[in-house]
């Protein structure tokens, strides 16, 4: 070896000694002569051990070089290559790059590999295609979708989920003349304003809800749309970012609650507040002239026997403990009862708040507050509960709804999900839940296979096995069902619930493959009852399984999968002659 390449892989061993890159020098044809302090310690060897390895058994430890590999093109051309490889050793995919050192030579004796770790790109990018896929599922359920409005150019883009609002193929011309196209035509020439003065000319967001006439099919629909505007370095106005949702179904709700909510708007306009302040260690209380007249007494200040005698008889209880609670366990006066007018005897509806003051001994030492008559409101709320007997009408139906949707497109399983809430509920009584509780995993049980709408026909009726692809995807209806009921306001945990009812205590289960305590209780009766009437029922893939065999697959993930007592009470359940009421298809 002449003597400038033994000084030139000298110098390469102090250069990389301390070196944290992934790098190492080799001959031309591939023996490693100077490895970096970072390669040694993701090979995990010592100083010395890697010099006069080749370099395809060092990465690759096989005993030719990959196809990929950078160094057959160096060794052609003679110039610097690069090229992405994937390391079986380290397992790592690296994106390489090896420059040949000059000598003075014709051609170089000595390469320079250096190679970056793509692994965490690489996933990265993965985990960011995943996202986007469950942004555009998110966008299309929840009827949201984004535009970009390039304001030098007059074009705009739009999401898949948009252009399903507003009825759109992408052949569709996104100008802003084809944009005001497809806003209703009573309110076109208003949002065009709205556009040119208020957004571009002053310069503010876009914030507004309109009607729109869909170009698919003429439905007219409300949208809220909002927007920011992007300026360039010198001040101009370049783009607008947005989103635009469908809103129909909210602002026809809101218009017909805004209608019913006529009664409460007039309740809250005559109903009179008044302060009280309440002295603990005298047990005194001054009034405001406000309190006065609600409790139609005239009296600034007296002993709270005194005033504790204008409660309804049927109520001082409350009273009392709401006393009880703010003095000894120094929490919030709170309390809703009835008081008998002193001046004319008139039973009147209170709400009553106060906050404790501690003084520095840590005893509480006053406890400011206020009345307020509700006797209208109250009058008022007893409307609305009936306006909610006939919401609770109009939920039944819109589960009803959508269980059907599942159905239809799952014939095989129809009649599960209402199978599943039966004896969930049955399940729930067994173990003594009260009748809201019941209710609510009854509700759970209706609508937990909702989210199998987002999985294709064709693999829900599949007669044979799965692929992992089909699988896995069918393992998302859960988190699909979450997502899709994530936006109504359930009476209790039903949404969760849903999402976790492939749970199990031992962490096996998915989405998120949570264990123990961390899986609420309806959601672990919502898995045994979803476990059993599965076993039981008829599927394409299986006959239904005797019964014997599905009690002992329940006594067998006791404890383990499933939660003991739950699994407890359902066999007692089958033991007492519990029958389904759907019939199996």
């Amino acid at each position: 070896m002449p003597g400038s390449v033994r000084e030139d892989i000298h110098h390469w061993r102090r250069a990389l000694e301390e070196s944290a890159q992934l790098a190492f020098v080799m001959s031309a044809s591939g023996e490693i002569v100077a490895v970096s302090r970072g390669m040694r310690e993701v090979i995990g060897v010592g100083a010395g051990v890697l010099e006069g390895h080749q370099c395809h058994r060092v990465m690759h430890g096989n005993g030719s070089r990959p196809t990929s590999c950078p160094l057959h093109a160096m060794v052609l051309n003679g110039a610097q290559q690069c090229a992405d490889v994937h390391s079986e050793v380290l397992g790592r995919d690296l994106s390489v790059t090896v420059t040949p050192l000059p000598d003075g030579g014709d051609e170089p004796s000595l390469v320079l590999h250096m190679a970056t770790d793509l692994t965490a790109r690489k996933q990265m990018e993965d985990a960011l295609r995943e996202s986007e896929s469950l942004l555009s599922e998110a966008q299309r359920v929840a009827r949201l979708g984004h535009y970009v409005y390039d304001i030098t150019a007059g074009t705009w883009t739009s999401s898949p989920a948009l252009d399903d609002v507003f009825g759109i193929d992408e052949a569709y011309e996104r100008t802003v003349q084809g944009w005001l196209d497809i806003v209703h035509e009573d309110d076109r020439a208003g949002m065009s304003s709205y556009l040119g003065e208020h957004v571009l000319r002053d310069r503010l967001p876009f914030d507004r809800q309109y009607r729109v006439r869909r170009i698919s099919d003429g439905r007219v629909r409300w949208v809220h749309g909002r927007g920011d505007l992007v300026e360039d370095s010198e001040g101009q106005l370049t783009r607008m970012f947005g989103v635009i949702q469908d809103v129909t179904q909210a602002r026809e709700s809101r218009d017909a609650l805004e209608r019913s909510a006529g009664l409460l708007e007039q309740a809250e306009r005559v109903a009179a507040m008044g302060s009280w302040e309440w002295d603990v260690a005298t047990d005194t209380s001054r009034y405001s002239k406000g309190w006065q007249r609600i409790y139609g007494v005239d009296r600034e200040e007296m002993p709270n026997q005194e005033s504790r005698a204008l409660i309804h008889p049927a109520d001082v209880s409350i009273v009392d403990e709401a006393s009880r609670r703010a003095r000894d366990e120094k929490l919030p006066y709170r309390g809703r009862y009835r008081i008998i007018r002193q001046n004319d005897g008139e039973v009147r509806h209170v709400e009553v708040f106060g906050r404790p003051v501690i003084a520095a001994n840590g005893l509480v030492e006053k406890v400011y507050g206020a009345s307020l008559d509700v006797t209208e409101l109250v009058q008022a709320e007893e409307a609305v509960r009936e306006r909610e007997v006939r919401l609770q009408r109009t939920l039944a139906g819109t589960v009803s709804a959508l269980v059907a949707t599942v159905e239809m497109r799952d014939p095989y399983t129809a009649g599960h999900q209402h199978r599943v809430a039966e004896l969930a509920a049955a399940i729930a009584c067994a173990l003594d839940w009260d009748e809201r509780r019941v209710d609510q995993v009854h509700l759970a049980g209706l609508l937990h296979d909702v989210g199998k709408v987002i999985v294709p026909s064709e693999i829900l009726t599949k007669p044979t096995r799965l692929s992992d692809a089909e699988f896995q995807l069918i393992r998302s209806h859960s988190a699909a069902a979450s997502e899709i009921l994530s936006s109504v306001e359930f009476d209790g945990p039903v949404g969760l619930a849903i999402l976790q009812h492939h749970e199990r205590l031992d962490g096996s289960g998915y989405p998120s493959g949570i264990s123990g305590d961390e899986v609420i209780s309806e959601a672990r009766v919502l898995a045994v009852a979803d476990v059993f009437e599965a076993m039981v029922s008829h599927r394409p893939y299986r006959p239904a399984l005797p019964l014997d065999s599905a009690t002992e697959e329940l006594r067998q993930g006791a404890g383990r999968l499933y939660d003991a007592s739950v699994v407890s009470a359902c066999l007692q359940l089958i033991d007492a002659g519990f029958e389904f009421t759907s019939v199996q298809p």
